[in-house]
């Protein structure tokens, strides 16, 4: 780490640079292509955000990234455009040199005709008032008004102290006030006729030319003069005071604005003038890059503070005098500023590779360099570090050779090495009588008391936590805070050293601030800032930086919290909790600041060491905090282009739609991020750096396009945008038609219904005729059938009786089955039971004899016997089959 260091102190003498000159930054703008030359009388911003530029080559519309263009292409008017104004409807009025005027309406400039014709002098101004009426002055042919489609001309005969008018105003009253060659003409209108009261050299005014009128208070009206400068007029008491209490020696006006404490006056012979109200001090920009700020036409401060000039030779903006570029000539030719400080006459010290400067201001706010030491032995020494005690004493510090002490006055010095621990002096501080030092072998304290001096040396060996130390910082509560390489922050009190690395990203610490509510901050190598909660340092997530690596790190005058780096410089605002950024629109992108080479003046305005120079800050007049604004600028259906002005309502085949949307942020318009959503569709904001998004085969719906804009990445505060639009579905689609398809559907239903109720009455006589037929037929029948039925009955009466006579001739004869079955049953009981008894006896004998020895001729016998009783039990057995055969047919 020490090997770096070196090479950082070395590097900071070989940056080469260019000067700048001692203003704050004018950015200039380029309408015509090859930087064609062109006048610009007249910058005007309307409600929207645009800024427009009135020339003698057309009208200009700006969004901070492109121009458009109208000129008498468009129309017939004259192209000399001298007065800007913009209604209540949103369209911009145009005067003209040859006493015209016009208005640009739907991208169309449109001449404004009258029965009563035109003007014949150039337009100076115009205005529309709390009523809607239209009021324009001109350069030697009056004032006129428009009311009730006629034009009225006010000359003399109205009493209009001259013809000449330069500046319209309306009052908190609604009268219109006109500044002109012979003073300041009060108009008031009652029934369209005008009254007229005249304030000049008998009502107190010194110069009875009045080229500019302004409010600055509800009670009071500041004018400019030709010669006598600017005064305030208060309403009430009609009392006139000069707005700047020292006597004016700027030449003529040709306008000025008002931009918080400050005024802002252009002076053609002068350049621009910027007069603090506070603390009653006039500065002079006269030139910017070697181009003269004279012949400033018009000045403009717009929604974001920026003040606009318009001028025979273009257009510049600047931010204001917050960053100021310091000139620094001769003998300074090396503009690498390693260190600086300021002393109580505003006086800058500081140092390069050529050595030790003074740079300091007349009463007439010219400037002179000087070289110092350049006779001592110490002219060519390496100073790195410079600080101006309350006494007002000079301390150098230098690489490798101690430390020097210098009496502004006589000059004297006063060399310290041998005393100090290191002779490598990286930054001095101070409190009192005392001053510390931080050097690449601890700190060391100096305390002067009648020319002698007490020093005390500190390193880790007496509670240090480093012997690098980069800054050494006093607290309000008298605590000193070390910031060392490697070991994070110590901090010494009352009660000795402590040592903090909790929560700090590195441990190679650089600088501290401390802020308006007494939190202490730490700058960290490559991980931007920390804050101390009492016990640890902590990140603050509101806190979004363009570079982590701090080079200088304090608190401006109102107690925010102040970061430089190789993008510009960052403040968090600590009640709000916002950041401002400060880069590229204000010249210092380029300017990279050296570490620690910071200081402050009495007022509280810093100033910054860079590679090219010294740049002041302050906010002592800045401390609106703006924020970039979106708009939705155009909608395109395919190639078309869609009046948004009007409520929006496209067809169903119109849903190929096309927004594009800007972020009015003129200061730095090309780094802008933007968030976006369209309601009904998307599902969550979208991202993205372009200004254009296409949808396309939206169904029929309700949507709401909105937008929001940052030049971060956070948009926690961001504005937002929206435009309501709906798709209407297709006639099959819609309600009506829906409603008419129900009512045709009833219409059918009804017609079918009355349809089928006829054809049903019909049916119902024809099916009655064909009943009643029918019923006769039926009738026929009927007495036919009841004739066969008689018929029938006497039939049945016969066969009733055949069936009774049947039924006893059944009975009989089953009673005389009965009689047969029963003897049957007897037969067949006898046969089963009283015949074959006996034969089965006999087969049981013969059975027997089989078993004894007899005779052949018994032998005989007894088998014709056996055969004889086999064939009468076969007979048996078949007369019993036979009679239970019988029963079962029967039965």
């Amino acid at each position: 780490m020490k090997k770096f260091i070196y090479l950082v102190i070395f590097s900071l003498y070989l940056m080469a640079s260019v000067a700048v000159g001692q203003t704050p930054f004018f950015q200039q703008y380029f309408l015509l292509k090859k930087n064609e030359p062109i006048q610009v009388n007249k910058v005007f911003q309307d409600h929207t955000g645009f800024i427009w530029f009135g020339t003698n080559k057309g009208l200009f519309r700006f969004d901070g990234l492109n121009y458009r263009r109208f000129d008498k292409a468009d129309t017939a008017v004259d192209n000399n455009i001298t007065a800007l104004a913009e209604d209540t409807l949103g369209r911009i009025w145009l005067g003209h040199q040859n006493g015209q005027l016009s208005y640009l309406e739907n991208g169309r400039l449109n001449r404004f005709e009258t029965r009563e014709g035109a003007a014949t002098e150039p337009v100076s101004d115009i205005l529309f008032d709390r009523k809607g009426t239209l009021w324009f002055s001109t350069l030697n042919d009056g004032l006129y008004y428009y009311i009730g489609k006629r034009l009225y001309r006010v000359d003399d005969q109205e009493g209009l102290p001259d013809l000449f008018i330069y500046d319209l105003f309306e009052d908190p009253d609604g009268k219109i006030w006109a500044g002109t060659d012979g003073g300041i003409a009060i108009c008031s209108l009652n029934n369209r006729k005008i009254h007229i009261q005249v304030l000049n050299t008998d009502d107190g005014l010194s110069d009875i030319i009045i080229k500019k009128i302004q409010l600055l208070t509800p009670d009071t009206i500041s004018f400019a003069t030709e010669d006598g400068g600017i005064f305030n007029l208060n309403i009430k008491t009609q009392a006139i005071k000069p707005l700047i209490e020292q006597t004016w020696t700027y030449g003529s006006i040709s306008d000025f604005v008002f931009k918080e404490d400050q005024v802002w006056i252009s002076s053609p012979r002068k350049g621009i003038v910027v007069y603090d109200r506070h603390t009653k001090a006039a500065k002079l920009f006269n030139k910017y890059e070697g181009q003269s700020l004279f012949s400033v036409n018009d000045l403009m401060s717009d929604a974001e503070g920026n003040i606009w000039l318009g001028s025979k030779v273009g257009v510049r903006r600047t931010l204001g005098d917050a960053v100021e570029h310091i000139d620094l000539l001769d003998p300074v030719r090396d503009l690498n500023i390693v260190a600086l400080a300021v002393d109580s006459k505003n006086g800058i010290w500081f140092s390069n590779s050529e050595g030790l400067f003074l740079k300091t201001y007349d009463d007439n706010g010219e400037s002179l360099i000087e070289k110092k030491l350049g006779s001592s032995a110490f002219k060519n020494a390496s100073i790195i570090s410079l600080y101006v005690d309350t006494e007002g004493y000079v301390w150098a510090g230098f690489y490798g050779n101690g430390l020097l002490r210098i009496n502004p006055v006589t000059g004297q010095l006063k060399h310290f090495y041998k005393e100090l621990r290191n002779g490598n002096i990286l930054s001095i501080t101070g409190k009192g009588n005392t001053v510390w030092l931080a050097t690449l072998g601890g700190s060391t304290s100096i305390t002067v008391d009648n020319g002698k001096y007490a020093i005390t040396n500190y390193g880790s060996a007496d509670g240090l936590s480093s012997d690098f130390v980069y800054q050494v910082f006093i607290d309000s509560k008298e605590r000193i805070w070390f910031a060392t390489d490697g070991k994070g922050v110590s901090m010494r009190d009352g009660n000795g050293f402590h040592h903090f690395e909790e929560g700090l990203g590195s441990k190679v610490v650089y600088s501290f601030a401390e802020d308006i509510n007494k939190n202490i901050w730490a700058s960290s190598q490559d991980n931007g800032i920390y804050r101390f909660d009492g016990k640890k340092f902590e990140v603050v997530p509101e806190i979004r930086l363009r570079d982590n690596t701090i080079q200088s790190l304090s608190a401006d005058q109102l107690g925010n919290i102040m970061m430089m780096h190789n993008f510009g410089i960052d403040v968090y605002d600590v009640n709000r909790k916002q950041m401002r950024y400060w880069g590229e629109e204000s010249g210092i992108h380029d300017k990279f600041p050296n570490l620690n080479a910071l200081a402050k003046n009495l007022d509280g305005g810093m100033y910054i060491g860079t590679s090219k120079g010294i740049v002041k800050f302050s906010l002592s007049n800045d401390h609106v905090i703006a924020s970039p604004r979106p708009a939705i600028d155009t909608i395109r259906i395919y190639d078309d282009f869609i009046d948004i002005s009007k409520p929006l309502q496209l067809d169903y085949n119109e849903n190929n739609v096309t927004i594009n949307y800007l972020g009015f942020w003129y200061q730095n318009s090309e780094n802008l991020n933007y968030l976006y959503t369209l309601e009904n569709y998307d599902i969550d904001w979208i991202g993205t750096r372009n200004q254009n998004v296409t949808y396309s085969r939206l169904p029929p719906g309700d949507y709401v396009f909105k937008v929001k804009v940052s030049e971060t990445e956070n948009f926690t505060n961001a504005f937002e945008s929206s435009l309501a639009f709906s798709i209407t579905p297709p006639f099959w689609r819609t309600g009506a038609f829906y409603i008419f398809i129900a009512g045709l559907l009833l219409i059918s239903g009804y017609s079918v219904i009355k349809f089928r109720e006829r054809k049903l009455l019909e049916d119902k006589m024809i099916l009655e005729g064909k009943v009643e037929e029918r019923t006769l037929e039926i009738q026929r029948n009927t007495e036919e059938i009841q004739a066969q039925n008689e018929e029938i009955m006497a039939q049945a009466e016969e066969i009733q009786g055949i069936n009774e006579n049947l039924e006893m001739l059944v009975k009989e004869r089953t009673a005389e089955l009965e009689k047969k079955n029963k003897a049957l049953e007897e037969y067949a009981f006898i046969n089963a039971h009283k015949l074959r008894s006996p034969v089965a006896s006999i087969l049981g004998l013969l059975n027997l004899l089989k078993k004894m020895e007899l005779i052949e001729e018994a032998s005989i016998i007894r088998d014709h016997l056996q055969k004889s009783a086999v064939k009468l039990d076969e007979v048996v057995r078949s007369i019993t089959k036979a009679i239970e055969r019988a029963d079962n047919e029967y039965f």
